[in-house]
């Protein structure tokens, strides 16, 4: 994100993928006053031709069952957690 230093407010964003290709999104005289309205954010699934939820979690675990010896280890950076307590498990959202 580029930030403007004399308000603070995001002017730009950059996003490079695992291909590399750059996406740039500039925004240009932004109306803050004007009122957002909810609606634009809602999702109809039914809209979607194919629409799907996928658990990758879900599915890596039906893959290699716990125990199976398979020595795999986390990505880097996967947040991984042992024992009890908040950030264990996996979450479903729709």
């Amino acid at each position: 994100l580029v930030v403007d230093p004399g308000n603070f407010r995001v002017k730009q964003s950059v996003i490079i993928d695992s291909q590399d290709n750059i996406n740039h999104f500039r925004f240009y005289e932004p109306d803050f006053d004007k009122k957002v309205d909810d609606k634009w954010f809602e999702f109809n699934e039914k809209s979607v031709k194919n629409y799907r939820i996928r658990d990758a979690d879900e599915e890596q675990q039906q893959a290699a069952p716990a125990g199976s010896g398979s020595g795999a280890a986390p990505a880097a950076g996967s947040g991984s957690a042992s024992g009890s307590g908040a950030g264990s498990g996996s979450a479903k959202t729709k």
